[in-house]
């Protein structure tokens, strides 16, 4: 059996399509969103989202009203230029690691106020909770 060598990245790179090839394609005031730009033949996979950079943008005239994809800011500038509106997914970014820390002492928090909640509706004793220093 051949030996499979190298590294294949398991983040998901979303389809890729140019502002120019857009303009082509789509009239003025048509919406773009994924499902258009499969059923032009524009993408082949959109379960990894569709991003839509500015390039062949520049000579862009016609409003187009572009919804639920990643957009570069060049091509957003671009697409509001001419006059078109663009509602772009957002990119959700990691949270820091103080952060994370955080959501992490207060998620304990809200636990353990519920738990102490629950046992005060059971009769149960006050259970005293050794905290970390």
């Amino acid at each position: 059996m051949k030996k499979l060598r190298g590294f294949t990245s398991r983040n998901l790179k979303p389809e890729i399509v140019s502002l120019g090839i857009l303009a082509k394609k789509f009239t003025s005031r048509q919406e773009i969103n994924p499902k258009t730009l499969l059923g032009k033949g524009l993408v082949k996979n959109v379960k990894n989202g569709v991003k839509v950079l500015g390039s062949g943008g520049e000579k862009l005239k016609k409003a187009l009203i572009i919804k639920n994809v990643y957009i570069s800011k060049k091509a957003k500038e671009l697409v509001e230029k001419a006059g078109g509106k663009v509602s772009a997914i957002e990119k959700k970014l990691k949270p820091s690691k103080k952060e994370r820390l955080e959501l992490k002492k207060k998620r304990k928090e809200e636990r353990r106020k519920e738990f102490e909640q629950e046992s005060q509706k059971e009769g149960r004793r006050k259970v005293k909770v050794k905290k970390k220093k």
